[in-house]
């Protein structure tokens, strides 16, 4: 019997636990945990670490009861993360001086949107264009339309400093450690029962969405640490996605487990979409909605707002000193939409609204404004306006915001695409992949077990680190389509006249928030 891979996956809506066969890989067991965040109206966005760790251990031992897998026929535990999300602890007690702070946590963003309108920041900008034009390296092309996001971390840890004292002063005296979600889990799993040889180390996936990387030269950026009083001595070294992590504490399955590989979720979606020639793209539709380019082994620059990322690294198995890199456009807003729907009552559940919003023939001229964080609305009503309207306007939007992405790509790469694939819970309603088929006049790809994409991308990652797959790039041959979604050219024309109309409305929303 070969043995199987289990695979934690920790999601921005939930924690997910699957046994995956290594040889067939069919899934034979899985448990959920939905995740609790403290909120509160000043942007408080928090997770407290003892109660989600006690139920990360559940689930782990939840789904290998489901699999009916005795802990002997576990080959290693693969694990994905969320990206940017973080806590500080101390480097000698452990004891945590701050929740998990999540990538979510908006109490850093008024600051954040000060230091964008600042006059240092459009100089430092200008600058950079001037140079990119000079140079046209793409270090400078990135630099000069850089915006600093909330989801960074220095800004929500700024925060935190200004506002905990007790913080402040184990800060001063060079107690503290910021670690990852990654570090923090890695840590967990290895000292269950006490903390002990505390491994302070995060992978270069997650490093390079922190903020702190900067990805053309893979050094921290001294002008970031520096502005938010960071020391780089609270910072994890990095490492690669084949490094040896470990086992886990004996105490969690009865006997030591390897822990083959940890990755950021995005990155582990590229590897279970197949994704490992340059160019190839998919979308990922869950939480958030991304549009991630595989740009090989070169990091490509964006004045489109798109973020360079390092999707793997694997020197340590492969022995060979680079990075594969990914250019990612994202919109976080994709599962508040669908949860709006729902919470207004335009369905009594989501899985009504792909049926709903294909029962009209357009939105009837209705315009979603998708800005959450301000003001949201809907904007065109008439009196022939109805629900299934507001439902096709409200999914329209996450089809508009990926066709943004993807003319922004066309227009920086040149690059004629045939077809993309697509993933994430939000892929499973055929409404949004076939507008987007249409709009974008490509093929969109939809794989089997497209919602548990990022676990399936980890486990290949494992086998790789195991030696059974000699080569990562061989996954991609156990990818298989569920569902091809084909462009309709008769369909085009009138649903790009309406995302024409939903860039024109947002960019005039835009500038009144100004």
């Amino acid at each position: 019997m070969a043995k199987s891979i289990v695979v934690l996956d920790f999601g921005s809506t939930s924690v997910r636990s699957f046994i995956i066969s290594s040889d067939t890989f069919e899934i034979l067991g899985s448990s959920r945990y939905e995740i609790k965040y403290i909120q509160s109206d000043n942007g408080t966005c928090e997770i407290n670490p003892d109660e989600l760790f006690s139920n990360i251990l559940k689930i782990l031992r939840e789904a290998l009861k489901d699999a009916q897998l005795n802990v002997e026929n576990v080959l290693c535990l693969a694990i994905s993360v969320q990206r940017s999300t973080f806590a500080i602890i101390d480097k000698i007690t452990g004891e945590p001086y701050t929740q998990l702070i999540s990538w979510a946590d908006r109490r850093a963003q008024e600051r954040t949107d000060k230091i964008n309108k600042s006059l240092i920041l459009k100089t430092i900008r200008n600058a950079c264009s001037v140079i990119f034009c000079l140079t046209r390296k793409n270090r400078y092309k990135q630099a000069s339309n850089f915006k600093l996001q909330s989801a960074f971390i220095a800004p929500r840890f700024s925060y935190l400093l200004q506002n905990n004292r007790k913080l402040r002063e184990a800060t001063k005296a060079g107690r503290t450690a910021l670690c990852t979600m990654d570090t923090w889990l890695l840590n967990r799993l290895k000292n269950i029962t006490k903390f002990e040889n505390f491994e302070f180390i995060t992978d270069v996936t997650n490093a390079s969405a922190t903020g702190f990387l900067d990805p053309f030269t893979l050094k921290v950026i001294p002008m970031m640490l520096q502005y938010f009083g960071i020391d780089e001595m609270m910072l994890p070294r990095i490492v690669d996605n084949s490094y040896d992590y470990g086992y886990t504490d004996k105490a969690l399955f009865g006997m030591p487990i390897r822990i083959a590989t940890i990755i950021a979720d995005q990155a582990a979606a590229l590897i279970g979409n197949g994704c490992f020639r340059r160019m190839d793209t998919k979308i990922s539709l869950g939480t958030g909605t991304f549009l991630s380019i595989n740009s090989g082994e070169k990091c490509m620059g964006s004045r489109n707002g798109a973020n360079p990322m390092i999707a793997w690294n694997t020197e340590t198995r492969s022995k060979k000193q680079s990075n594969v890199y990914y250019s990612e456009y994202h919109f976080h807003e994709s599962s508040k939409l669908i949860r709006f729907a729902k919470t207004v009552g335009l369905c009594n559940e989501v899985g009504e609204l792909s049926d709903m919003a294909q029962s009209v023939n357009d939105s009837d001229g209705i315009i979603f404004i998708p800005k959450f964080n301000s003001m949201a609305g809907f904007i065109g009503f008439k009196q022939s306006t109805t629900k299934c309207h507001l439902v096709r306007a409200v999914l329209e939007t996450i089809v508009f915001k990926v066709a943004q992405f993807y003319f922004f790509t066309k227009e920086e790469t040149n690059y004629h695409y045939d077809k993309i694939r697509i993933d994430g819970g939000i892929s499973a309603n055929d409404f949004i992949c076939q507008s987007i088929a249409d709009l974008l006049n490509i093929h969109i790809e939809r794989g089997i077990n497209s919602s548990e994409i990022t676990s399936i991308g980890c486990a290949y990652l494992a086998l790789y680190n195991c030696g059974i797959l000699e080569k990562l790039e061989h996954a991609s041959k156990f990818y298989k389509i569920e569902k091809l979604f084909t462009p309709n050219e008769s369909n085009r024309r009138e649903l790009f006249m309406r995302y024409k109309r939903f860039e024109e409305v947002n960019n005039r929303y835009e500038k009144i928030l100004l």
